[in-house]
């Protein structure tokens, strides 16, 4: 069994060998509340809504009869739980006298989750300046192109900030970071 503490995420890490396509191991999370998960190796297991309490785990070996399943000793059950912000800052670019800053990223933004974009010089003083309203042009499989523009920047670098919200159930993601100054 495994205590849990408001996990939003949990991963079972292990070693196996399947030596034939009609060998597997099953491993089953049973929650506190009863619901039983699937838990595969080394790939998160999202929740949407953080969970408490404990959690028994129970492991299932089908074989053949010339052929069986091995799990490794030492299967360990990681947990955590998903913060409701984040930021990402690139690193200082050039840019000079009346730059133009143009970012672009693509994101995948379930209702309730949020991306905000921020710049500023590198001289001590400095503060972040939210970039004005993106425009974004549908790519494929919810996920869309933002773009932002500022003019009239001046610097002789910049740094960019993004700061992403959400929730275990609302989960943004960002992807392709273009920074672009002219």
């Amino acid at each position: 069994s495994v205590t849990l503490n408001n996990a939003t995420d949990i991963m079972l890490l292990g070693d196996s060998v399947i030596p034939t396509s009609g060998c597997r191991i099953e491993v089953t999370g049973t929650l506190p509340s009863g619901e039983k998960v699937l838990l595969n190796s080394r790939q998160p297991l999202h929740l949407a809504n953080p969970v408490s309490g404990t959690m028994t785990v129970e492991a299932k070996l089908v074989g053949e009869s010339k052929a069986t399943p091995t799990l490794a000793p030492g299967a360990q059950i990681v947990h955590g739980t998903v913060q409701t912000s984040a930021e990402y800052s690139t690193r200082a670019i050039p840019a000079g006298t009346n730059s133009r800053v143009l970012l672009i990223y693509d994101a995948l933004l379930p209702s309730g989750s949020t991306v905000t974009a921020y710049y500023k010089g590198v001289d001590a003083g400095d503060t972040w300046t939210q970039f004005p309203a993106s425009t974004a042009v549908a790519i494929g499989n919810e996920w869309y192109e933002h773009s932002h523009v500022v003019t009239g920047v001046n610097e002789d670098s910049i740094r960019v900030k993004l700061v992403l919200s959400g929730s275990s159930s609302a989960r943004p993601m960002v992807a392709n970071l273009r920074t672009i100054i002219t």
